[in-house]
């Protein structure tokens, strides 16, 4: 008996004492945030080349002028600790403040070079896209233009291909165009796309010539007023025969 009460006194004290150990480590914290509202890419991981960023600001900046939409992409240095990679992008979501205030259009790629499996990656939207930008639609995006590069540790690629991406969802959205220069080239939010407008003038114009020309129904030609060499008569006589065959003359009186 006194054999067993000592052992459970031990394991009782052990686990007294990995308790103090472990509440005497420091926590495993998230990262800090760090952005800069005044650029599109916090490359904190340094996976991104000076191309890459450039190309994701200009895109940005362009799809702000149009829509008022804009992408931006956080790398992590670090794993993250005790959060989550949903909850680590609300953070940089709300403290880089993507997209316009009034629509809340913005849209964050966070890339985790460093967690484990190979690393990860998310995509957060901002309540005014959640109906026009599902989960769905972002999974299927992710999986064609981001995970087959970030496989192969190219994440220049990928991050560009999936940026485009999502400048091809969003200008569609909001029905704007961005041109080679990534500048926008239609009306700003709330204005009017004039290669629409154009397109709609012309396709109302045909419809009102097919209507009115090729349409029409076609009744009897009304006599036509004598011309050189011919009378009334004669006229009358060929506009008969258009309608039905000639009929015999009456032969005259004896």
């Amino acid at each position: 008996m006194k054999l067993k009460t000592f052992a459970g006194r031990a394991a009782a004290a052990g686990a007294v004492l990995a308790a103090l150990v472990l509440a005497a480590l420091p926590v495993w914290a998230a990262p800090r945030v760090q952005v800069d509202k005044k650029n599109a890419v916090a490359d904190h991981a340094d996976i991104l080349s000076a191309e890459t960023e450039n190309y994701i600001n200009d895109i940005s900046i362009s799809l702000s002028d149009a829509c008022g939409a804009q992408i931006g992409v956080y790398t992590v240095d670090e794993l993250l600790g005790n959060t989550t990679m949903e909850g680590f992008a609300y953070n940089v979501f709300n403290d880089w403040e993507l997209g316009s205030a009034d629509q809340n259009n913005g849209v964050l790629l966070l890339l985790a070079p460093y967690e484990a499996d190979g690393g990860d990656y998310y995509i957060m939207r901002g309540s005014g896209l959640e109906s026009r930008l599902s989960f769905s639609t972002l999974g299927s995006l992710l999986d064609e233009y981001m995970e087959p590069y970030w496989a192969t540790g190219d994440y220049d690629t990928g991050t560009q291909k999936t940026v485009q991406a999502l400048t091809d969802r969003l200008c569609s959205i909001y029905g704007v165009t961005l041109d080679s220069g990534y500048t926008a080239n239609t009306a700003a939010r709330g204005g009017v796309n004039v290669m629409g407008m154009i397109l709609l003038i012309i396709a109302v114009i045909l419809i009102i010539w097919i209507t009115t020309v090729v349409l029409r129904p076609r009744g009897p030609r009304p006599p036509r007023r004598g011309g050189r060499g011919g009378s009334i008569g004669s006229n009358m006589f060929w506009y008969g025969m258009g309608r039905a065959s000639r009929r015999p003359r009456r032969p005259p009186p004896p």
